[in-house]
Formats: C-alpha cells, structure tokens, sequence
C-alpha cells in the first residue's frame, strides 16, 4: 500500500501540530525575552488603559495612548536618574570590597569574644561551605602555621579545641586567629570574585533590559492599537489552510496565555510593593546605594520564593560596609518582616486569590521548572502548572475562571 501523506496527518495530526508548534518556539527562542517582556507590558497597559476609560469616560485610544504616554516618561525617568546611579553604586560597590572584607574580620571577633562557645561549630560550618581545592589549600596553609608555631598538625584541624583540651594556650590561639583570618579570607574572596567576575555583566544587563523594555513598549502599542484587525486576521485562520491548528492550539493557548497573564500581574504588583517597603525600610536604616538596592529587589521580586534570597545578599554585603553587625541584624530583621508582610498578607490578597497552591506544591513546582527551564521555568512555572493542573487535568481548584484573554480596549 502506498504511503499517503494525507491518511498520516489525519492519523497523527494532534501530534504534527504541537511538535510544529513546539519547533517554532524553539525558532523564536533567542526572542523569548523580547517576547515575554512585550506580553507583560501588555497584561499591565490593558486593565490601566480600561480603568481610564472607565472612569474619565475618554475614548479606548485616548486611554491607551495616555498610558504609554505614562510609561515613556517613566522611562526617560529611569535612565535619566537612576541609571547612572545604579552603575556608580556597583562600582563603588566593587572598589569598597576590601573595606566590607576588613569589617567582616572585625565583626566575627567582636561575635568570638561575646560568644566563644558559638565559635567552634560556626568555623567548622564555615569551613563546610569552602569549595573542596579551596578547603584542602586552607589545611595545608593551617598545618604549615601549626608547624611554624609548634604544634602538632592535630591543632590545624581545630585550634580551638586543641586549645580547650590543654594545648598550648598563646600558640593556640594564635593559630585560632591565623583560621578565622585565613577562612573568612577564602569565603569572601570566593564572593568578590563572583561579584568582580559578574558587576560587568549587571551593567551590560540594565543596558539590554532597558533596550528590551524600550522595544517592547513599541510592539506592544503597535499589537495594541490596532487589535481588532490584528483579532480579525489571527479569526481568519479558521477559514484557511491553517484551520487545523488554529483549532487546535487557539483555544488552548489562549486559556494558557490568560493563567500566565495573571500570573505576571499578581507577582509584579506583590514584587512592587516589595520594592516600596524595602527601600523605605533601608532609607529608615541609613543603607546607602538604595538605587540600586530598589532595582535589585524589584527585579528578583519577579521571581516567586527565591527572589526573596537573591535580594538579601547585596543588601548584607552593603549593610556589613555601612555599620557591621547591628546593621546587618536589623537588615536582616528588616526584611523579614517585609517578608512576613508577602507571605501572610500580599500573596493570599493578591496571588492566592488566583493561584491556590500548597506552600510545599508551590516548592516543588519551582524546583523542578528551575532544574528544567532556568530562570524561565521559575517565573513561568507557577501559572504553567496552573494551567495543566486546572485546564489539562480538571483538577478543581477555585471558583474563578481565566478562559477568556484580555478584554481589548483599542476598537
């Protein structure tokens, strides 16, 4: 029997019209960000543009118009005034990191002498954390301290016990002192290798996401403003050639594109509010570099969970230079009751109103999408979920619906 190209696409067409689907986004995706940043421009402008039109009674174009309007200036804004600033504070930031290292060393002694007890199993769990060469090169360096100082290469392994146990005391502790030199040396210098290595490459980044936010302001208005012919064209697909997938796909990527949607908006507006009592939380504190430090937190605000501990970190490093250990804890205590605020307010108001998830479903959804995708599973990982969860398999989850896209405002 002959092969018939026809009888095989009737038998398998489901199958040819996701793997085609599946190829073209595979085509499109060195455009993914420009993508997904010209989407989310267009989930935030749609209900702005309909509130204005709403409530001043202005025309949709008017509306959509004097929104864009908002954002350009918004803009402009940006990278008039805090654009230079955030690259001036990263640079000051990476000139400054001997000084951080200085107060480091300062502040664990002030911790030793307060609570020696405390210092034994906090070096070892320092140590723990040492990469493997790093942590061998740091025994060689200890036993060849030890021998200098003479004692016994079971000192090097732990100064402070040896000591304890009736080693010689000055010896000792003066070996005790060369170790938390030494490894609080080789942990920060890991750190400030990493932020050396990567502070060019945050400035190339602020350069390309404005470039990419810049287009996406433009796509976005120009799919925006003339959506209904835009609806028209993708409507008649279902009367050409491409009517099988147009059947197909549209129904499911548009009840998919609306769980993403809300996904977008539920984590901008909580990673906004984030961003406000943070800053205003560390101008309170005397934390300088808030520029920077606001970006940072809005930008891994954008990332459920683990964007809360990226964001610490450039904050501690900032508070260790500024005031030491105080500052550091009331930093510290500062964000957590930011981000008590986002755990038990903000998400159930704002996210589990549409996303109800198991705080442990919620983790074990992000690891997976993180260990498959990247950053891209992390911040899509939650409304795909949704969507297979709700949509694919029917699992009931909540009253409301998400089958419709967003209203168009622009006929």
């Amino acid at each position: 029997m002959p092969f018939s190209f026809e009888q095989f696409y009737l038998a398998n067409r489901r199958m040819l019209i996701w793997l085609a689907l599946a190829a073209l986004l595979w085509l499109l995706g060195g455009y993914f960000d420009l993508i997904f940043v010209t989407y989310f421009v267009v989930t935030i402008v749609l209900p702005a543009a309909r509130q204005l039109r709403q409530r001043f009674g202005i025309p949709a174009r008017v509306a959509l118009v004097g929104v864009y309007i908002v954002l350009l200036l918004a803009l402009g804004g940006f990278v008039r005034f805090v654009t230079p600033n955030v690259v001036g504070e990263i640079n000051r930031l990476v000139a400054s990191l001997g000084t951080i290292q200085e107060r480091l060393i300062a502040s664990n002694d002030r911790f030793a002498e307060r609570y020696p007890s405390l210092q034994g199993p906090m070096l070892g769990y320092l140590r723990s954390s040492l990469q493997p060469d790093v942590r061998d090169k740091l025994e060689t360096d200890l036993e060849d301290e030890a021998r200098r100082l003479g004692l016994p290469d079971e000192a090097a392994h732990s100064p402070t016990r040896w000591a304890a146990e009736g080693g010689t005391p000055a010896a000792s502790e003066a070996l005790s002192h060369y170790e938390k030199k030494k490894l609080l040396g080789s942990l920060f210098e890991e750190a400030a290798d990493f932020v050396r290595k990567h502070a060019p490459q945050m400035v190339m980044l602020l350069y390309h996401g404005i470039a990419t936010l810049a287009l996406a302001l433009l796509f976005s208005f120009l799919v925006l403003v003339d959506l209904p012919r835009l609806k028209e064209v993708v409507d008649g697909l279902q009367r050409s050639r491409l009517r099988d997938f147009y059947a197909e796909a549209a129904p499911t990527l548009t009840r998919l594109g609306a769980s993403v949607g809300i996904g977008i908006r539920a984590q901008a507006s909580i990673s906004a509010i984030n961003t406000v009592l943070t800053t205003i939380g560390l101008a309170i504190l005397g934390v300088p570099s808030l520029a920077m430090l606001a970006l940072i937190v809005f930008v891994c605000g954008l990332v459920p969970i683990v964007g809360m501990l990226a964001s610490t970190v450039p904050i501690i490093l900032i508070a260790i230079n500024t005031g030491g250990a105080k500052l550091i804890v009331a930093a510290l205590a500062m964000i957590l009751i930011v981000h008590l605020i986002e755990a038990y307010l903000l998400n159930p108001l704002i996210y589990g109103a549409e996303f109800h998830f198991n705080p442990v479903l919620t983790l074990f959804i992000l690891f997976i999408a993180h260990h498959a995708f990247g950053i891209w599973g992390m911040l899509l990982g939650l409304p795909v979920a949704r969507y297979l969860i709700r949509d694919v398999f029917e699992v009931p989850m909540d009253a409301g619906r998400c089958d419709a896209p967003p209203e168009s405002d622009s006929g």
